[in-house]
């Protein structure tokens, strides 16, 4: 088999605590890299990331355009040339619902290292 192939495991903290000590699984012949899912909530009421709308103190966005970040229209009816804006980093050039943003990847970051940092519990 090749290719890269993604498989996500929900487990209880303990659970997962004893796979992330393992490093690998195996999985019948294969032997698979664990690592543990880091995700970044996104608000959909001012279109930010780091919460979500029931935790939002932010002006709400949800009627403006998902690509241009315009008021008074939608995505599906946005001009086909209009540029795609970000109002989480403020520039143009990606939609704010992307993993290209560079607030998106500051905030992964820092929550990949606030976990990585933290020691695993070991059997004893």
């Amino acid at each position: 088999m090749r290719g890269n192939q993604i498989a996500t495991i929900e487990a209880d903290e303990e659970i997962a605590e004893k796979l992330l000590n393992q490093v690998k699984l195996r999985l019948v012949w294969l032997s698979c890299p664990i690592r543990n899912r880091v995700e970044i909530p996104r608000c959909y009421k001012c279109q930010h990331f780091g919460h979500l709308r029931e935790e939002c103190k932010g002006e709400d966005r949800e009627g403006d355009c998902l690509r241009c970040g315009q008021k008074g229209h939608r995505a599906k009816d946005c001009k086909e040339d209009a540029l795609e804006y970000c109002h989480n980093c403020n520039i143009q050039g990606h939609g704010y619902n992307t993993t290209k943003c560079p607030e998106y990847k500051k905030l992964l970051d820092a929550k990949r290292t606030r976990r990585n940092n933290r020691p695993l519990k070991t059997q004893q």
